[in-house]
């Protein structure tokens, strides 16, 4: 699907917003007066930045020795660019000590 947007004549700057994040696009553009419209430039490729992922779903903890929980969870559906890891929160019920355990990418 192409969208269109407008520009006025005066203007040599657009700013298209609502685009998904990480994601790649061609732009072209024409220029038009009461007697139609130019041929389309040349394409221009460009990628949006990458964004924040959506929760990692179906997340399950077990325990699996004296000192050890294993977790497990599914990949979140939305990663809006390269998932570089994860952040593995826990603590003590009752504390309000937090700490932090963190993965990389496979």
């Amino acid at each position: 699907d192409t969208s269109r947007a407008e520009a006025g004549p005066d203007q040599t700057t657009y700013s298209i917003s609502g685009l998904r994040p990480a994601t790649e696009y061609v732009i072209t553009l024409t220029a038009y007066t009461e007697g139609g419209e130019s041929e389309r430039s040349g394409e221009v490729l460009v990628q949006t930045m990458s964004g924040v992922p959506s929760t990692p779903l179906s997340v399950t903890a077990e325990g699996q020795a004296p000192d050890t929980v294993v977790v497990t969870w599914q990949i979140p559906t939305e990663t809006n660019g390269d998932l570089l890891g994860y952040y593995i929160y826990y603590q003590v019920v009752g504390s309000t000590e937090t700490l932090r355990a963190e993965t990389g990418p496979d």
